[in-house]
């Protein structure tokens, strides 16, 4: 047992130091080829929704990725080590920015949320690193300090929280995950070779979104009577934006509720009666439909709801 570990102790500090194959480096090209197509395929699927600005957060990122698989294989001949690190680095904050973008993809507000939050937040972490390379003229990579890692590590566990608890939960984590192994060089000198597993988590994680989205969306589509297409439509919600803006909404629903003396209620699962009957009738569906839409109307064009829950009276959602 104790050549065991010594034999597994030996063969991690080789890998440690060792550089990766040149096959992984096309695998990883291959990876980011594939990642184009799922983004063009998810770009489909989003149309109608504010977190459109997270997509195009999404496409600056996988050019990040790019040419962070571009500075790498060309280090030693063309590029010193730090300026590497730096490609390295600023690919990883890029990644933060398609969930950092979500927590203000609302209307208004979704277009000045890139200037006054993204935009800062990408400058403010990137400093810390581009001052150390600046400073050694391209010859040392980046090494975090503590503060910096620490204000890294906030933002990253922040950038994951929108979709925890939801169906997207597990392309979260497994962003997270991608977030870590790219900057990961930044963090600790050894397996500098970490960040080629960036793109094939990417790919994995934009999979399993790929298809939690269609899979809320067809059944949507197909659904017949207004209270499943609602509940679909709260499930697709909840997947795009998080639990964090559905609770919003959901308090938003709750006032109306109340206030209109519904006899449907919105938990995390969808719209239940208030009777205790399984199936709502359209009577009842009636006003909080318009509220639900009014709701939505913030995350949501008009033509984006009228196809998943249909078309309402213009003159009830005004006034709301």
């Amino acid at each position: 047992m104790f050549r065991f570990i010594s034999f597994v102790r030996i063969e991690m500090q080789s890998l440690a130091v060792l550089p990766a194959p040149p096959f992984v480096y096309l695998a990883a090209a291959g990876c980011l080829l594939l990642l184009v197509w799922q983004m063009v395929q998810l770009r489909r699927v989003i149309n109608g929704l504010v977190i459109i600005y997270s997509w195009y957060w999404a496409a600056v990122a996988l050019a990040g990725q790019i040419l962070c698989l571009l500075a790498m294989s060309l280090e030693g001949s063309y590029l010193t080590e730090g300026w590497v690190s730096a490609f390295q680095y600023v690919s990883s904050i890029l990644l933060l920015t398609p969930q950092v973008c979500t927590l203000g993809a609302r209307k208004p507000g979704a277009g000045p949320w890139q200037w006054f939050v993204v935009l800062p937040l990408i400058f403010v972490l990137f400093w810390p690193g581009l001052s150390q390379v600046v400073n050694s003229h391209g010859r040392d990579s980046i090494q975090l300090s503590g503060p910096a890692m620490a204000g890294f590590c906030l933002v990253t566990v922040m950038s994951a929280a929108p979709g925890m608890g939801t169906a997207a939960t597990a392309p979260a984590l497994v962003h997270l995950i991608a977030v870590l192994c790219c900057v990961w060089p930044c963090l600790s000198p050894s397996f500098h070779w970490m960040p080629l597993l960036t793109p094939f988590l990417l790919v994995w994680g934009s999979r399993m979104l790929l298809y939690e989205l269609r899979r809320w969306d067809d059944k949507a589509l197909k659904e017949v009577s207004t209270h499943q297409r609602m509940n679909q439509v709260w499930l697709r919600f909840q997947t795009c934006y998080g639990l964090i803006w559905a609770r919003r909404v959901q308090d938003r629903m709750m006032q109306f509720q109340r206030a209109e003396h519904w006899t449907v209620t919105l938990d995390i699962d969808g719209f239940h009666s208030l009777n205790g009957m399984k199936d709502i009738g359209e009577d009842e569906l009636q006003k909080p439909l318009e509220s639900f839409r009014w709701a939505l109307g913030r995350f949501a064009s008009v033509e984006w709801l009228d196809r998943h829950l249909g078309p309402v009276s213009s003159e009830n959602v005004e006034a709301r």
